[in-house]
């Protein structure tokens, strides 16, 4: 195109250009879409599609039909002018076509595009019924070719025939079985496990719609075997990794659960996945990097200093504005863009012992509603690096200033549980004394009171506000919403703000958080970390909540709306 251009010979130049937009797309292949998808995207973010063909581009395409040799442009032109014209003859050469490129393909060794050609094939034979000569012709070639790959062992072949004659119900799926299950051990006598499991889960599909539950179990049950053989083998040599063997490993215990395998044989292998987490979490090198956080202490400090205890108190609850979530969103945004593997890749987030806390998954090809909960999953895992700097170098400097010189008692603090909107009375006297542990620096204390009295507040203000805080299950019972649907309740929004929800789900009930409550609940902290930074954040959220709530007999007149810089 840009050579006759460059010359200047322009009707060819048409004609280039014309082609060059005829394979801009591509037959999808795949059942119950579009017909066809785009290869690429121009620069303007457009694409053509099959649909903006008009009358005068098929007459077009009919006239380079009769002039091209090369069977692919030629067959897939033929496919176009069949959807532009509906003409039975364009459909009846197009299968053709496909079936001819299919068997060019496995002349070349190429059986994915081969078996895509079928693929395409079948897809525009059944309009026409399966009685019709067309759909035979097309089932007839997808069933020779399955044989020849049977017949030469060509396993990646047999598999991707296998998955189409399943797709369309060629035959009665008891008859895959069997030479399914044959190539998967050839594949696996080769140490080829993942081409192996891949045959053997065809073979499951096969297997489910034959209702032959007994080779579906065997074949979940080889899985897993052969994940326990590789998983072992990932440990081996100078790059072996217990970390990627327990990963796999995990993988084959669902498989034998699946495969009803023995439980004593289930329960041998969750003690070697054990130790191999173990051993994978060793692996595992810490990255750090040190910050100058003197001057926000000193700031912190002084921001606190000489101040009357009505102010102090004010000026610490405030100390810090909330999370900016707009400004953090962007952040997570422009940062996944950076690494790019967010994007496409599943992510592993593992705890102090090797296991598998959470599954992230890429979300570029996420719908709407699970891309916006895979940002908000990324956004929590961000936000956990400011709120350490924000206990840190503010709040936890503020705090023990504010204890040296006023020294809070109980009956000092009374006022703060007593006035406030926040918290309900038959609660307050526990609240009150998880509050005062905290000023002290009784972490321990401190979250085993506040963190269950934070989930009665909300609730309380929610309930005094008109909200539902119950749900009715299927069999009629009641019982309350969880800590975390509270939090997403609309009315909890509007009375605590969005950042305050955020921050109480991040901290306390999510898994790309902390869970500090479920954590905490459970016993699953030891005493270091009972006394850490999530401990403080607890305790200072609380405190902000009941300072903003109340309604004290007389307020304090100076501006405390001012953090310090």
């Amino acid at each position: 195109m840009r050579e006759a251009a460059s010359v200047g010979r322009l009707p060819q130049e048409a004609v280039y250009r014309f082609l060059h937009a005829l394979c801009s797309f591509q037959p999808a292949y795949k059942p119950g879409t579009e017909s066809f998808e785009p290869l690429y995207i121009g620069e303007n973010g457009e694409t053509l599609f099959p649909e903006a063909i008009g009358q005068d581009d098929a007459k077009a395409i009919a006239y380079l039909i009769k002039r091209l040799d090369r069977l692919e442009l030629k067959t897939r032109l033929l496919d176009l002018h069949w959807l532009a014209t509906k003409e039975r003859t364009s459909i009846d050469q197009a299968v053709d076509g496909y079936i001819g490129i299919s068997d060019l393909q496995n002349e070349a060794d190429n059986s994915f595009d081969a078996n895509r050609a079928l693929k395409r094939a079948l897809q525009l034979a059944i309009p026409r019924g399966r009685k019709s000569a067309l759909y035979t012709t097309a089932r007839s070639a997808l069933m020779r070719t399955a044989k020849e790959y049977l017949d030469t062992d060509n396993v990646f072949g047999y598999k991707q025939c296998a998955d189409l004659i399943l797709e369309h119900r060629l035959t009665p799926p008891a008859e895959l079985l069997e030479p399914l299950e044959r190539l998967a051990e050839l594949e696996w006598e080769k140490k080829k496990g993942i081409y192996a499991e891949a045959v053997y889960q065809t073979a499951i599909s096969a297997a489910r719609r034959a209702g032959n539950l007994e080779f579906e179990h065997m074949a979940f049950r080889r899985i897993g075997e052969m994940k326990v053989m590789t998983a072992a083998m990932r440990c081996e040599g100078p790059s072996g990794s217990y970390m990627a063997a327990g990963m796999i490993l995990k993988e084959a215990i669902q498989a034998l659960q699946k495969g009803r395998a023995d439980h004593k044989r289930i329960d041998e292998l969750k003690g070697v996945l054990t130790d191999y987490q173990t051993r994978g979490g060793a692996e595992l090198k810490p990255y750090s990097f040190e910050i100058d956080i003197e001057e926000p202490v000193k700031a912190s400090r002084d921001w606190i200093k000489g101040q009357p205890f009505g102010l102090a108190l004010r000026r610490l609850s405030g100390i810090r504005k909330l999370t900016d979530l707009p400004a953090l969103r962007q952040q997570v945004q422009d940062s996944t863009e950076k690494k790019g593997w967010d994007q496409f890749f599943t992510t592993l987030v593992l705890d102090a012992n090797g296991r598998h806390r959470q599954i992230r998954h890429g979300y570029s090809d996420l719908n709407p509603e699970d891309k916006e909960k895979a940002m908000e999953s990324l956004m929590f895992s961000e936000a956990l690096f400011e709120w350490k700097m924000r206990v840190q170098a503010f709040i936890e400097p503020a705090r023990a200033q504010f204890t040296d010189e006023h020294n809070p008692s109980l009956q000092l603090l009374i006022p703060i549980v007593l006035y406030s909107n926040f918290v309900p009375e038959s609660h307050a006297n526990t609240l009150l004394r998880g509050l005062h542990a905290g000023f002290h620096g009784d972490w321990v204390l401190a979250s085993y009171l506040i963190v269950p009295q934070l989930e009665a507040s909300i609730r309380h203000c929610i309930t005094v506000h008109g909200g539902d805080v119950t749900s009715i299950k299927e069999d009629g019972t009641q019982q309350n919403k969880t800590f975390r649907d509270l939090l997403l309740l609309p009315e909890a929004i509007k009375l605590f703000g969005n950042e305050m929800c955020f921050e109480l789900r991040g901290l306390l009930v999510e898994e790309s958080g902390w869970n500090y409550r479920n954590r905490l609940a459970h016993g699953m902290l030891d005493d270091a970390q009972n006394i850490g930074v999530p401990a403080i954040l607890t305790w200072w959220l609380a405190l902000k909540l009941c300072v903003d709530n109340l309604e004290l007999p007389q307020q304090p007149t100076e501006n405390s709306d001012i953090e310090p810089e």
